[in-house]
């Protein structure tokens, strides 16, 4: 809502971020809902400055007025995990990158799209040149969503896809040389990929991921699996 003297709908309003002279700022049309109350709706296709200054054309006037009025903006986007699943109670790291980001904002999970029903709560972690949140899945779930609340704004950004949560056994106990191995997998899906990778080599979980990608006794699941 915006208002004062000679506020009337057709006029403009700038959204800049240091002056009201920038060329390339975003541009809204001044609205009106009844006699009494005129406003503006400003939809950002992107984000590069948490503040903004709210500069006013007036219906003749050639250059726009410096209200001394600011708006806060946000933007964010959550990674989804690697090939959009996740291993029940692994945790993982999810890169966070927008502005105006917060450690008491939130990141919801949820099996709803809109997160109307919050999952899964976890607080995002900042630091100097970058952002990310741990998440910890302790169901199998077929289908989840990722949402983020900022703290200073009342709704609710939701992510623009869904992954899923598995648990993974496999009933092997040795394999045998040149013998044909059978393995019965649960909780997976068709084309998910099971590795069969030197263990205890590596103290460093992530070398151990880097071995599995490089093994050569690696197969794809099928239906008979």
């Amino acid at each position: 809502e915006i208002e004062g003297r000679n506020v009337v709908a057709g006029n403009k309003v700038k959204l800049a971020i240091s002056s009201c002279a920038e060329e390339d700022a975003a541009v809204f049309a001044v609205k009106q809902y009844d006699s009494n109350v005129t406003y503006f709706e400003a939809n950002l296709t992107s984000v590069t400055s948490h503040e903004m200054k709210v500069c006013y054309l007036f219906d003749g006037e050639a250059s726009y007025a410096d209200t001394f009025s600011t708006l806060k903006a946000y933007t964010v986007r959550v990674e989804p995990p690697e090939n959009f699943a996740v291993v029940v109670n692994h945790t993982y790291a999810l890169p966070v990158t927008g502005v105006g980001l917060s450690s008491e904002d939130s990141v919801l999970i949820s099996r709803d799209p809109d997160c109307s029903t919050q999952y899964v709560e976890a607080h995002p972690s900042l630091e100097e040149d970058s952002a990310h949140v741990l998440i910890t899945i302790p169901t199998v779930e077929e289908k989840l969503f990722i949402c983020y609340k900022f703290v200073s704004v009342e709704d609710i950004v939701p992510m623009d896809y869904q992954f899923r949560s598995s648990y993974i056994s496999v009933d092997i106990e040795q394999v045998v040389n040149r013998a044909t191995l059978v393995m019965h997998v649960s909780g997976a899906l068709i084309n998910d990929r099971v590795a069969i990778a030197p263990a205890g080599v590596n103290n460093d979980p992530a070398e151990d991921a880097v071995s599995c990608q490089e093994t050569p006794f690696m197969t794809v699941l099928d239906e008979s699996m």
